[in-house]
Parts: structure tokens; C-alpha cells; sequence
């Protein structure tokens, strides 16, 4: 499956009355990767793209040069079944060109960071990361505030196409980035974790004691009903670096240099 094959088949999805209940920002387009899919060789995994992808903090829809990816009313289409090949070409390239546009440092900065110490960026002429959501439609709340059903369709409806297009691209190693991602890539695919618990991983939870650090490694051969065809080495960590309390820059620079010794050069 080529990625426009993939966008098609999300964009489609966004006419689905499930996937329009289950929560998405249905004015936003989908967002199965963030980078260059194409010579990446390692991806960290999220759950699903932020809101402010597509707007304000105020929320509004963003425009202009801080627009980083279409919309309808870019597009400049009443309903998402009018997208013809002209605006699913223009959705890719907005999710190819994301770091070299106007990409949203506050939170991809601290995993280029951890990135960095395996010798691979997000960033270049030829990166060598990219970024993938497990789901790729923007949520207007927030995923854990979600229903339970609600999750569980969108991550439904991903599943397969997540495995297909992982299956076409070069990316040898997957980075998941809190437990949350760690449960639900678990549930997706065959991945039988070994984990560690390393001191220096640990966070203080604000006079409550401390967080334990966790450590996943495991190798992925198929996710949902896509055999891959080459096995995926699948390293994760319960903290996620953006939101879990405490994160230190101690504690990120262990868990990027466990990482460089994981990952296969």
C-alpha cells in the first residue's frame, strides 16, 4: 500500500457516521505520518495528532504560513467525499514536508532529543525518523477523555492500515512514547515485551513518592491482520515525555541513550 492509497482510504473513513461519532475533528484532514516516510528508518509511535496541528490555542482553525496541514475549508471542499487525487496529493505532501515547514516543536523537540543519541533525526535532507500515529485523526478532546468505545472504534479502523503502510516503508525500529501507546500498539500487533526498570528512569510525582521508569523491548511481526514482511524492533517507555510529570532532561537523556543501544544501526 503507497501512502496516497492509505490517505484515501482515512479521508474516506471521515464520511463514516462511527468515525464522525467517535469523537474527530471532522474538518481536519487525517495524519498517518509526520515526516519523510520514504527514507526513515525508525518512527516514534503516538496515539493520535494533536488538536493544535490544526488550530489556535484559542481554537481557532490556524492559517497562513502557521497552517501546517489542510482542512476542508483549505481544500476548499463542502464534504470530504469530494477529495479527488488533486487534494490527497496535497495532504501528503503536508505530512512528508512537516519538519522542514512549521512543525510543532514544543512536543517533537524532546523526542528528536531522545532520537538523537541513536544517531537519528527527524530533520535534513535525508531524515532518517519519522513519526506515526496509531490512529490518525485529531480528536476535539483530548484521547483519555474519550469513551471507551469511542477509542476502540478509531483504533479499529486504523489497525490494518498501520501494519500496510509500515509494511511498504524502510522502518526497522518503532519508539513508543508512554504506556498509553505501549498498551494499545500490544493489542494491535503480536509484540511480546521484555522490560527493565532503570533508577535513573524514575520521576518524583510531586511529594507523592516517585514514578517508576519503565523500559519495553520486543519485535513485532504482524500488526492486526498485516504479516509484515521484514520483523519491526518495537522499544518503548511508560513515560510519556511530553506530559508525564516530572519528565527531567536526566531522565530523557537515559532513556535516549538505552535507546542507541537497542535500536539496530
Amino acid at each position: 500500500m503507497t501512502p496516497y492509497s492509505a490517505l484515501a482510504t482515512f479521508i474516506d473513513q471521515l464520511e463514516n457516521r462511527r468515525i464522525l461519532e467517535s469523537g474527530v475533528l471532522d474538518w481536519a484532514c487525517p495524519v498517518p505520518y509526520f515526516g519523510q516516510l520514504s527514507t526513515a528508518r525508525i518512527a516514534t509511535v503516538g496515539i493520535n495528532p494533536s488538536v493544535r496541528e490544526f488550530t489556535t490555542i484559542g481554537g481557532s482553525e490556524l492559517t497562513g504560513d502557521a497552517r501546517r496541514f489542510p482542512t476542508k475549508r483549505s481544500l476548499e471542499l463542502s464534504a470530504w467525499g469530494q477529495a479527488d487525487a488533486t487534494h490527497i496529493i496535497e495532504v501528503a505532501r503536508a505530512c512528508s514536508q512537516y519538519f522542514s515547514a512549521n512543525p510543532y516543536r514544543r512536543w517533537f523537540g524532546v523526542l528528536e532529543r531522545v532520537l538523537r543519541h541513536a544517531g537519528r533525526s527527524y530533520f535534513g535532507h535525508s531524515p532518517t525518523a519519522c513519526h506515526i500515529d496509531l490512529v490518525p485523526y485529531a480528536t476535539v478532546e483530548r484521547w483519555g477523555a474519550l469513551a471507551g468505545w469511542q477509542r476502540q472504534q478509531l483504533l479499529l479502523a486504523a489497525t490494518n492500515l498501520v501494519g500496510q503502510l509500515l509494511s511498504a516503508s524502510q522502518i526497522r525500529v518503532l519508539v513508543l512514547n508512554g504506556q498509553s501507546v505501549v498498551r494499545h500498539f500490544a493489542d494491535m500487533s503480536n509484540v511480546t515485551f521484555t522490560t527493565i526498570e532503570p533508577d535513573d528512569w524514575r520521576l518524583g510525582s510531586g511529594g507523592r513518592g516517585w514514578v517508576p521508569g519503565i523500559g519495553y523491548l520486543g519485535v513485532a511481526t504482524r500488526i492486526g491482520a498485516i504479516r509484515l514482511d521484514t520483523p519491526v524492533t518495537v522499544i518503548g517507555f511508560n513515560h510519556n515525555l511530553q506530559s508525564s510529570f516530572g519528565v527531567t532532561r536526566s531522565a530523557v537523556t537515559a532513556i535516549g541513550q538505552w535507546l542507541s543501544t537497542k535500536s539496530p544501526k
